[in-house]
């Protein structure tokens, strides 16, 4: 993928402003296959709409106008995307590309480069939620290795507090032990934000 390979390439420049731009059209490559709010928005308008057309045509629903026919018809559309984009990067390996390029910039040197990859990140976590097996191992390791920089573990602790990572992690037996085995064996690097 294109953005994956520009990610790559600066990286390892300090082009932070390019780094964030970047981050947010991944993000958004992640997260706009899902539908989520909209269908949720969808549903209440067209509940709210039948109601009023019910109270207006005396109790019967028959009378609902075509607005009410294509709306429903919008909202199945959307509940079948909805269900057949969850989980797409397993089928997709650029976008699987994409989500290992936010895993490795959640862990920058620049703190608005780790904030928009680690957002994006927990995005991509919540619509992949099998991910946090192969992801969030290596990134439990940053917080007690030996030869892990300052903000690399502070991208690490971020990233790990986020709430689908806290979500995934509670729920996995064995990502909950190597969690609290990494928080006991923190390194202490005499970083305030990070001793908090």
């Amino acid at each position: 993928s294109v953005v994956s390979a520009l990610g790559s390439a600066l990286a390892t420049r300090e082009a932070v402003r390019n780094l964030t731009l970047l981050m947010q059209v991944a993000t958004q490559c992640v997260a706009e296959r899902s539908t989520g709010k909209a269908v949720h928005q969808l549903k209440q308008m067209l509940h709210l709409g039948q109601r009023s057309c019910t109270l207006r045509g005396g109790g019967r629903p028959k009378y609902q106008p075509r607005v009410h026919l294509l709306a429903k018809l919008e909202l199945r559309h959307m509940q079948r995307l909805a269900a057949s984009t969850f989980g797409f990067a397993v089928r997709t390996p650029a976008f699987e590309a994409l989500i290992r390029m936010q895993l490795r910039l959640s862990t920058h040197a620049y703190s608005s480069v780790r904030s928009e990859a680690q957002a994006g990140f927990s995005t991509a976590l919540r619509s992949h939620p099998w991910l946090a097996r192969s992801a969030l191992f290596p990134t439990m390791k940053l917080i007690y290795s030996p030869s892990a920089l300052p903000h690399e573990t502070k991208g690490a602790i971020f990233l790990l507090s986020t709430r689908a990572a806290l979500k995934r992690a509670s729920g996995d037996y064995a990502l909950l032990t190597s969690l609290l085995t990494a928080l006991v064996d923190a390194r202490d690097h005499q970083k305030p934000k990070l001793q908090q």
